[in-house]
C-alpha cells in the first residue's frame, strides 16, 4: 500500500473542486500534514481509508469540499488496497457499496 502525500490529497481535491465548484484554496497547511502524518502511521487499509475520513471532517484542510475530498480519500486508500467499493447516491448522504451490500 503506497503512503498518503499531500500532494496526493491536494491533487484528488483540486479535481473535485475542478468538476463540483467550491473554493479550492488552502485553508490549513498544518491540518494536510496532520492528516497524512496520521494516516501514514497506519498499515491497514480500513482504519488508514477512516483515520484520513475522519480527519479531514474534523479538522478541515480547505476552505470548500473537506467531506467531498475525505470521501475520495477514503475509496482511494480502499482501492489501492484492492477493496472495491462504488459509490452511490447523491451527495449528502452518500453510501458506498462492497460485493456483500452498502456500507454505511
Amino acid at each position: 500500500m503506497e503512503d498518503l502525500t499531500p500532494d496526493a490529497v491536494i491533487s484528488i481535491h483540486d479535481s473535485i473542486i475542478a468538476r463540483e465548484g467550491g473554493d479550492g484554496r488552502i485553508l490549513s497547511e498544518g491540518n494536510l500534514h496532520q492528516l497524512v502524518f496520521h494516516a501514514n502511521l497506519e498499515g491497514d487499509a480500513f482504519r488508514r481509508a477512516a483515520i484520513a475520513f475522519c480527519f479531514l471532517c474534523a479538522y478541515p484542510v480547505f476552505r470548500a469540499g473537506n467531506r467531498r475530498t475525505a470521501v475520495r480519500i477514503a475509496e482511494t486508500v480502499l482501492a489501492g488496497a484492492g477493496v472495491p467499493a462504488k459509490r452511490c447516491g447523491g451527495w449528502p448522504g452518500r453510501s458506498m457499496r462492497s460485493p456483500s451490500g452498502p456500507v454505511r
